[in-house]
């Protein structure tokens, strides 16, 4: 599941593990995948980010509030800050 490279595709499916974790809280391979794809959206971040651009990419392009509502639906579920 995790074979994906698209950090778009990462976001869709945080936001999608967090709906299904909301109702199958037991389950930890889909725990384990939401911990993956976290951590690869913060590695972008982490790359790109710099002073005055804090974003996950060179540029701006399509569905780019998803990155962020992914971070946040995936750190609020795991009460871990991100960032």
């Amino acid at each position: 599941m995790t074979g994906f490279t698209s950090p778009r595709a990462w976001a869709f499916s945080l936001i999608g593990i967090d709906e299904y974790l909301g109702r199958r809280r037991g389950d930890h391979p889909a725990k384990d995948v939401r911990a993956e794809l976290t951590g690869r959206l913060m590695a972008i971040f982490d790359q790109v980010a710099a002073p005055g651009w804090s974003w996950f990419e060179e540029g701006l392009t399509y569905d780019n509030a998803k990155l962020a509502h992914a971070l946040i639906v995936s750190g609020r579920a795991t009460r871990h800050r991100m960032g």
